[in-house]
């Protein structure tokens, strides 16, 4: 697990590798273990600190729950609240 402090908000935001989330689905193969690998990282954006593919760039939220994912190449992460 990774956790950053949004530099516009005092809330701090934890990501962590999808295959450590809840209810976690073992049928998904891509993406498992981006953040321990370091394949995503925080980056600091003007809306603040924010999931990135360390190859691509910014990472797009796909779910409420929480799962950000790179489009180019299906890196992932699970943002903890």
């Amino acid at each position: 697990m990774a956790i950053f402090k949004r530099s516009n908000e005092d809330e701090t935001m934890k990501i962590t590798d999808i295959k450590d989330m809840p209810n976690f689905n073992p049928e998904v193969k891509n993406g498992m273990d981006s953040v321990s690998t370091g394949r995503v990282m925080i980056k600091d954006t003007v809306a603040g600190q924010l999931p990135h593919c360390a190859r691509h760039g910014a990472l797009n939220k796909m779910s409420k729950e929480g799962i950000w994912r790179c489009i180019m190449c299906n890196e992932g992460c699970f943002e903890v609240e």
